[in-house]
């Protein structure tokens, strides 16, 4: 394999992972919908992946 073939398959396994990653976080959001059903949507509405908890709040990272 060239490096060009090396770099495409790293990028594409980067990609994967990711994807891996953002249907897990989903996945686990559903889970509390079933587990907490009364939980106000718009509380679930507010999870994301790309944000961080920061003094008991969500922020943007």
């Amino acid at each position: 394999e060239d490096v060009k073939d090396l770099e495409d398959e790293n990028a594409a396994l980067k990609e994967e992972m990711a994807d891996k990653y953002v249907d897990g976080f989903a996945f686990a959001v559903e889970q509390m919908r079933v587990v907490f059903p009364d939980v106000d949507p718009s509380l679930l509405a507010e999870l994301d992946f790309m944000k961080k908890i920061e003094g008991g709040k969500l922020v943007p990272r």
